[in-house]
């Protein structure tokens, strides 16, 4: 339904910046933890029209308290 690539954070150091222009990364995009990442895609999946019921994930985003949490903001776990 939905997927996000988990880059390295050192990726977008400065020691990186010609190989994300020739892979063709988008400028504005930035680290983002597998948390951060999972949010986002939850998210996306609950707007408006997004068949979003049920939600499974791997044990690192169920045991993360700040991942649950924002997830009961969101309206579900």
């Amino acid at each position: 339904m939905d997927g996000a690539l988990l880059l390295p954070a050192e990726w977008f150091g400065p020691d990186f910046a010609q190989r994300r222009q020739e892979w063709g990364m988008p400028e504005e995009r930035t680290f983002a933890t597998k948390i951060a990442l999972g949010l986002k895609m939850v998210k996306r999946a609950k707007a408006p029209g997004g068949p979003c019921e049920l939600l499974a994930c791997d044990a690192l985003s169920g045991r993360d308290n700040h991942f649950r949490a924002a997830l009961d903001m969101e309206g579900g776990r």
